[in-house]
């Protein structure tokens, strides 16, 4: 692109240097003044036609090159939105996450405490047991008679 705009300007130059050569004769020693032509219009016409088309294939250069401008600018400032987005998007994800595992935590947490308090309860319900085990102990029915004999000591 840019050697495109490169050349529509070098040719503009180009034309421009032909008509001040048509127009502006070399001067000699004896010259006192620049020589014009009589007939301008005939002389200069074609070169100020051919000015226009480079001046208009110039132009035209600059719009596409404008336009890929304005191309590269909507699709940056697209990216830009679209990271932007991403990155709301990314920050909502990463505290969903992190409320799940709260609540996970959470949770697991108050599963824990509730098994501790069963295998509390049941020691407590094995100690109770035990003790009653205990005092069944003591009563033994040795005569079969389906009394229990109180213990011998008190």
């Amino acid at each position: 692109m840019n050697n495109l705009l490169e050349n529509a300007a070098d040719n503009i130059f180009i034309t421009s240097a032909n008509i001040l050569d048509t127009l502006t004769y070399r001067f000699s020693t004896t010259a006192t003044d620049v020589t014009v032509p009589n007939n301008n219009d005939t002389l200069t016409a074609p070169l100020v036609e051919q000015l226009a088309k480079d001046f208009d294939t110039f132009n035209l250069v600059l719009n596409d090159y404008g336009m890929d401008l304005n191309n590269c600018v909507y699709i940056i400032n697209s990216m830009k939105t679209k990271n932007a987005k991403e990155k709301v998007i990314r920050a909502k994800r990463e505290q969903q996450r992190l409320e799940e595992e709260r609540l996970r935590l959470i949770k697991e947490k108050e599963e824990n405490e509730r098994k501790e308090k069963l295998a509390q309860e049941l020691k407590q319900k094995q100690a109770l047991q035990a003790e009653a085990n205990e005092d069944d102990e003591d009563d033994i029915d040795l005569f079969g008679t389906g009394v229990p004999t109180p213990p011998s000591g008190s």
